[in-house]
């Protein structure tokens, strides 16, 4: 049922709006809109994994999210933003023992949906090395 005035018919409809990042649903007589709206977190499907790698060579940390909608991805080295490319993977190389730590990333999206990984631990093994140099010895045989 409609409310008529001046010739025009206000006819009450229902609708719904969806986008990559949320779907609104509402009634409207017109001029009152009810609006819901939803944003989900994102979801991992697969967490980074640990790595121990050597000193010059290169790792790859990766992470999957799912989630309707654009993914943003932070990564951090022991909670703290690396300011790296928004990626689902983090390359490092070459390698340097100040690399070694935990790694994560912060996964968002736009509408305000966050979750964050588990962490991967790195482990940098260098080349061994001499602390103590070898000393020289006389012995008497016999």
């Amino acid at each position: 049922m409609g409310l008529k005035g001046n010739g025009i018919t206000n006819t009450p409809f229902a609708a719904t709006f969806s986008s990559p990042d949320f779907t609104t649903t509402g009634l409207n007589s017109f001029s009152n809109f009810a609006v819901a709206s939803t944003c989900a977190d994102p979801v991992i499907s697969d967490q980074p994994d640990n790595a121990i790698k050597c000193a010059g060579e290169q790792v790859i940390f990766s992470v999957v999210a799912n989630g309707p909608g654009v993914i943003n991805y932070d990564w951090r080295k022991n909670g703290v933003s690396l300011g790296a490319p928004n990626s689902n993977t983090y390359t490092i190389a070459p390698i340097v023992a100040g690399n070694a730590g935990s790694y994560d990333v912060v996964i968002t999206r736009p509408c305000g949906g966050t979750v964050t990984s588990a962490p991967a631990l790195f482990t940098v093994n260098t080349a061994p090395s001499i602390t103590t140099q070898p000393v020289n010895q006389i012995t008497t045989y016999g």
